[in-house]
């Protein structure tokens, strides 16, 4: 009779086992049914092989990242005193079947793996004993790492319902998982995702809170010492601890802690809380300081809190999130579009970039005939508006369709002082995103169609196979609110964020080394909207990265965008006079405390004009993908996109050529401080490539 090997995977098991049986006569469906009996029997001896007598000193050994109610439960259920009970409570949990544990469920081209109940390092009695079952993270790892290996799924769906675990149990695990970003989509989806759960969970490229009422957050670590030298004593027993080395028998239960004792214990709990503090901020890409002052201390935050606090992207039910995995490709690869970029100026005096002109779209149109639409940006970040009258009268002569991104403008069509929007100059389609400047909820966006060569019709049935079916009301009354709003009061609000933002611009234009521009600085024909404020400091010797964390520790204050050159601060309806007054005041301060040498970078962008050899779609779909060093890369196709922040404008993308200018301006990024966001982690030593 075969039985499992140490080690030996369930699948692996199961396979082996099979042949042996029908060779020995076994139908194969009494083969398959004998061989998953014989090895869920082993997994049930496995635990009831558990040394029960060495629970309770295991668990008070351990340093957990669990939320401390759980915490109790398992101490209190280790302290079980009667061995027969203690076995009956044990045993009562040991019917779980391993494939609660381990092994995983690809539908669709997505695997499911399940993270519930406490977590663990190896299958043991907390994963028998609490909260319905637990989970081993060596199982869970060996699953990840099956599923990302595996050329059948091309994306993991990580379904976490947990408040924690062994902190021994959670590093690896959550190493991986971030490490894993890039090569496959990763989504967490989660009802409760505390303490090592989130350790891990906030890994993912995407974070789902299931509902309003899901529990995201506990970041810290709890140690217990259980000292019961009292206890023995009224036994009449007394223990005695011989050791050698001055720290071996700190926290044995048999002695009392004295004040070095628990010095030292602390010292563990602060160091490893000092980790998970790094994990998190390495894993949503903020600040030590912003974790512990925005994510909480501890605390644990419930649904749209979680949002607020950064520590989930968005709120949605479990079809939706699967969904949203399954769209994470880009919509260039999902047209199957054959991309034509259009190199953007850059005002090197500035370190802004200013969008392609509409003379540059009339040339690029020229020498692309069969191009079918134009798609602008405006505004940007910056707040940086291109013509987009012009290119809209040019784009339209030609026959073709326009396409604005004007996630940054939903304010510009009311008031006069400000840029044109594209929705009042005729673009066929514009997409707003309310959220970012009106009054709406997160997630808030308008698609404007304004269009007389696209069908209705048509746009109707693309966006209803791209949306849920199954909107947000709250959502929705929000962006209808936001809109009346801004109709009735817009002209009374924007009157006052412009002449906030201009004082604002005055003020830290009087700083020795912070400066901020207007609109008079821009060449012609580019405008300003003027509540995007670009505070430079490069003269300051500061990144704007160390500025923000400044910022953030020293004023408690929140701009929108920081990066090596400086800072871009928002102002939207809710916006008032002295969140500008205490933003002036802190640059001033800091503009006296941390000068330092002014940095010599400039914003350099390499040619966008390489040769598109695939279309990216193709290459996506494509098996034949290989990974090689930058500088063997030259004249390759790429197989990934890569996007430096700053300007966050793609360098490269799949079906693209790889040129030696490319290669050259990647290699002197790491020096620069600059990150690149793409499908690996820095620093960018090797590229993904088509195998041809």
């Amino acid at each position: 009779m075969p039985t499992p090997n140490k080690g030996e995977s369930k699948k692996d098991f199961i396979d082996r086992c099979i042949p042996i049986l029908i060779d020995e006569g076994k139908e194969q469906d009494q083969a398959v049914a004998q061989c998953n009996g014989i090895w869920d029997q082993s997994r049930k001896d496995k635990a009831r092989a558990m040394d029960l007598a060495s629970f309770s000193s295991t668990l008070l050994s351990h340093t957990w990242a669990v939320l401390p109610s759980k915490l109790e439960e398992i101490i209190d259920a280790s302290r079980l005193a009667d061995p027969i009970l203690k076995q009956e409570v044990f045993s009562s949990f040991f019917d779980l079947q391993d494939d609660e544990f381990r092994n995983f469920e690809v539908k669709d081209g997505i695997a499911t793996l399940n993270l519930h109940g406490i977590l663990t390092k190896e299958v043991d009695l907390f994963m028998m004993i609490f909260g319905g079952g637990g989970t081993s993270s060596r199982m869970l790892i060996e699953d990840f790492k099956a599923a990302r290996d595996d050329k059948a799924v091309k994306g993991i769906f990580l379904d976490i319902d947990s408040p924690g675990g062994d902190l021994d149990a959670t590093v690896e695990l959550a190493d991986l998982i971030f490490e894993s970003r890039g090569i496959k989509p990763i989504l967490a989806y989660t009802e409760l995702m505390a303490s090592a759960a989130l350790w891990i969970g906030s890994g993912a490229d995407h974070v789902v809170a299931a509902n309003s009422a899901t529990r995201i957050g506990s970041i810290g670590v709890v140690m217990v010492h259980s000292e019961i030298s009292k206890a023995a004593e009224m036994h009449g027993e007394k223990f005695t601890v011989f050791s050698a080395g001055k720290f071996k028998a700190i926290g044995n239960e048999h002695e009392p802690l004295s004040k070095a004792d628990k010095d030292y214990i602390q010292s563990i709990v602060d160091y490893n809380n000092s980790l998970f503090v790094e994990a998190i901020a390495r894993n949503y890409d903020v600040s030590t300081s912003i974790v512990n002052q925005q994510m909480g201390d501890g605390k644990l935050f419930i649904g749209q809190q979680a949002l607020d606090a950064g520590l989930a992207n968005e709120i949605a039910n479990r079809e939706q999130a699967m969904d949203l995995l399954k769209s994470v490709i880009s919509g260039i690869i999902l047209s199957g579009v054959w991309p034509i970029w259009i190199q953007p100026k850059v005002d090197h005096n500035l370190n802004v970039i200013l969008n392609s002109s509409s003379e540059q779209i009339e040339e690029a149109i020229k020498q692309f005939p069969e191009a079918k639409a134009v798609f602008v940006t405006t505004p940007t970040y910056n707040g940086i508006c291109t013509d987009i009258e012009k290119i809209s009268e040019i784009t339209h002569h030609y026959g073709k369709t326009l396409l604005v991104d004007e996630a940054w403008g939903a304010h510009l069509k009311f008031h006069p002082e400000l840029p044109k929007s594209g929705v009042e100059v005729g673009a066929d389609l514009v997409l707003q995103s309310f959220h970012k400047v009106l009054s709406t909820l997160s997630q808030g966006s308008v698609l404007h169609y304004n269009s007389k060569t696209i069908s209705f019709d048509r746009v109707k049935k693309v966006v209803s196979l791209l949306q849920t079916t199954s909107p947000s009301y709250p959502i929705l009354a929000s962006i209808d609110i936001a809109r009346r709003q801004i109709v009735e009061s817009g002209r009374k609000i924007i009157d006052k964020l412009i002449s906030w933002s201009n004082w604002a611009r005055e003020e830290i234009s009087k700083l020795e080394s912070i400066s901020s521009f207007y609109e008079k600085d821009l060449e012609s024909p580019y405008k300003l909207d003027p509540t995007k404020i670009t505070i430079n400091l490069t003269r300051l010797g500061l990144t704007g990265q160390e500025v923000d964390d400044i910022l953030n520790r020293e004023y408690n204050i929140q701009v929108d965008c920081s990066d090596i050159f400086g800072l871009i601060a928002i102002l939207g309806v809710g916006t008032r006079k002295k969140d500008l007054k205490n933003l002036v005041d802190s640059l001033r301060k800091i503009d006296v405390k941390y000068k330092q040498r002014m940095i010599a970078w400039k914003l350099q962008i390499p040619s966008l004009s390489t040769e598109m050899v695939i279309i990216p779609r193709e290459v996506v779909l494509r098996k034949d993908i290989k990974e090689v060093s930058l500088k063997k890369s030259i004249g390759s196709i790429c197989a990934e996109t890569l996007t430096p922040y700053p300007p966050g404008i793609p360098i490269l993308i799949p079906g693209e050529r790889v040129t030696s200018e490319i290669v050259e301006y990647i290699s002197g990024l790491d020096s620069s401080g600059i990150r690149i966001v793409g499908e690996r982690n820095e620093p960018l030593n090797k590229i993904k490539v088509v195998e041809i």
